[in-house]
């Protein structure tokens, strides 16, 4: 009986907040987190000046916090301080509130992509297409985009976390916007309707689903130390494809790059109301050309889109790389890869690669593909690691397990190199090693090969298109390419999400968990941007491209990226007549 008493009493407290010891001890965990795994950290000191390692003014706003909710705010704004795309905080919540619109930035304007008719019928809300939102509740959109660009989660990329921010005006998560469980009632959206000035306010209910979390929840406080040193309990896996022995697994989890929290819209262009549109999905963000002879990217097994059409006389090829990870096999995705470019090499005068919005991956699935483009050995991407003890750990776990599973001595040949710098850089007492190779045993690229072993690659002209939501592994990519001066990159700065990463559980009373950065892309040549030093980082920085071409623009959103599609037509077919003949 008294145990079953004793049961209740616990179930009650649930309600309660947590205490002020205990939110201390939740953000001493935190920051104690950073403080051994983040691989950039002297690297956001110099370029933004924010020094996660000081916690004393976040402690006085912790002790200041009137509930859970301002607490788990403050922990939102620690890890947004970064200004990192890998970086997140997320709650243990369900609940979210949305309303069905899907918006996005163009022309530094927020307009209508899609609208549900069920919620706003066109005869009492004719609300349409490249309608723009002026307002939320009153509040100018500027303004509530600012508020919101904390959980933006690309906030290596201005533009990026500001588009971002705007998939959230209408798609409130409260595991990732803490103070979305308070949202009740009506929102009213004020537009703008395209060719009128005035504008029209429109009330709708807020559509809830889940359970709101209002409170953490009162547990008794551990005894002993005053400040509980503990942290994660260990880092949760990417999920990667389920193939190949245990080794190679290993080998993509210690070269995993990709934006994993934030939300992608529909592979196949269905109506979706939250998610960047086209983030990570087989079809274009833009309508194909008129005259695209598809070849493959219709069924579920196509790792890729591909096809070509004619324009000024020549044949121009198109293959669409949506993430660095494949859709099953990794062996039967390149494969895939080698039969396409076979075919592009011997039928087309150019080729479009396109990369944009894709949430990268694997960086052995970048630097793979990038060697069918290439002719010659070039430099691949290094990374700098945070050097740590529990990864000292694990690396040596993996070799002795390597050895005993006969690995193919490359791979344990990596590892030692891997683990002896990681040992160096931590009895040295450096945050990070020197550059090194994570997914093979130097750091080259090799060309292409097909099964009689010859040369498979395209050696024509070619393009490469990305833009801010082209992330991680998607930011590699194009920077191997550029860096080996075989393409020309059109669109726009790509995100800057330039590390390896991962998650760790990081509240014991709050059960928060957080991505971390383990460590830094080196690219292979340095490169002076404005407003950063001259650096081989991409965190932050991005890859930029040669040529300018934003497709954020309203005539891309009405014509369904027609004007988009016909200059970078343009510039590629510049680039295959000045070629040699």
């Amino acid at each position: 009986m008294r145990f079953l008493v004793t049961g209740l009493m616990l179930a009650a407290s649930g309600f309660a907040q947590l205490s002020p010891a205990q939110k201390q001890q939740d953000f001493l965990n935190l920051a104690g987190l950073f403080n051994k795994q983040y691989g950039p950290y002297e690297w956001k000191k110099q370029l933004f000046g924010v020094d996660l390692l000081d916690v004393r003014p976040w402690l006085s706003k912790v002790a200041a916090s009137k509930d859970d909710i301002e607490f788990l705010e403050l922990c939102q704004d620690y890890t947004s301080s970064l200004r990192d795309g890998h970086v997140f905080f997320s709650i243990p919540a369900s609940f979210n509130v949305q309303v069905p619109i899907s918006v996005d930035v163009y022309d530094g304007k927020v307009l209508v992509e899609a609208i549900s008719r069920v919620t706003f019928p066109l005869a009492t809300a004719p609300i349409l297409r490249g309608d723009e939102i002026v307002s939320l509740d009153g509040k100018p959109i500027a303004d509530v985009i600012t508020s919101l660009s904390r959980y933006g989660g690309s906030d290596a990329n201005p533009r990026g976390n500001r588009r971002a921010a705007a998939d959230f005006l209408f798609f409130r998560p409260q595991s990732r916007i803490p103070s979305a469980g308070l949202i009740d009632g009506n929102v009213s959206i004020g537009v703008r309707h395209r060719g009128s000035e005035e504008i029209t306010n429109y009330e709708t209910p807020w559509v809830k689903s889940g359970e709101p979390l209002r409170t953490l929840g009162l547990v008794p406080t551990l005894n002993g130390s005053r400040v509980l040193r503990l942290l994660a309990s260990g880092v949760t896996k990417p999920a990667l494809a389920a193939e190949g022995p245990a080794w190679q697994q290993a080998l993509w989890e210690l070269g995993y790059s990709a934006d994993d929290h934030h939300p992608s819209g529909n592979d196949q262009g269905d109506e979706i109301f939250h998610g960047v549109t086209g983030r990570g999905a087989t079809l274009p963000v833009f309508t194909l050309p008129s005259g695209f002879v598809r070849r493959i990217g219709v069924n579920n097994a196509d790792n890729f889109l591909t096809g070509t059409y004619t324009s000024g006389g020549k044949r121009i090829g198109y293959i669409r790389i949506p993430r660095m990870a494949p859709q099953g096999s990794f062996a039967a995705a390149l494969t895939q890869f080698g039969t396409e470019i076979a075919y592009l090499e011997a039928n087309t005068d150019g080729l479009v690669v396109d990369v944009m919005r894709n949430p990268g991956g694997l960086i052995e699935y970048g630097h793979s593909l990038s060697e069918y483009f290439i002719s010659t050995p070039q430099p691949a991407v290094g990374f700098e690691l945070r050097a740590t003890l529990s990864r000292i750990t694990s690396l040596t776990n993996q070799i002795s397990s390597f050895r005993a599973q006969q690995a193919p001595t490359w791979v344990i040949q990596l590892f030692e190199k891997v683990l002896g710098d990681v040992k160096t850089a931590y009895s040295e007492n450096r945050g990070r090693t020197g550059p090194l190779p994570l997914d093979r045993p130097y750091l080259e690229i090799y060309p292409a090969v097909d099964t009689n072993f010859q040369p498979n690659v395209y050696t024509k002209p070619m393009i490469i298109l990305i833009d801010e939501f082209s992330v991680s592994t998607a930011d590699l990519f194009p920077a191997v390419l550029q860096d080996a001066s075989r393409a020309k990159l059109v669109g726009y700065r790509s995100g800057g999400l330039g590390g390896t990463n991962g998650s760790f559980y990081s509240g014991v009373y709050s059960e928060t968990s957080t991505g971390v950065t383990f460590g830094l892309m080196v690219r292979p040549k340095a490169i002076t941007v404005e407003g950063f030093p001259t650096t081989q980082y991409i965190e932050n920085v991005g890859v930029r491209p040669d040529i300018e071409l934003d497709y954020m623009t309203t005539p891309n959103l009405l014509q369904n990226g027609v004007p988009f599609v016909a200059e970078f037509t343009r510039i590629l077919l510049e680039e295959i007549n000045k070629a040699p003949q």
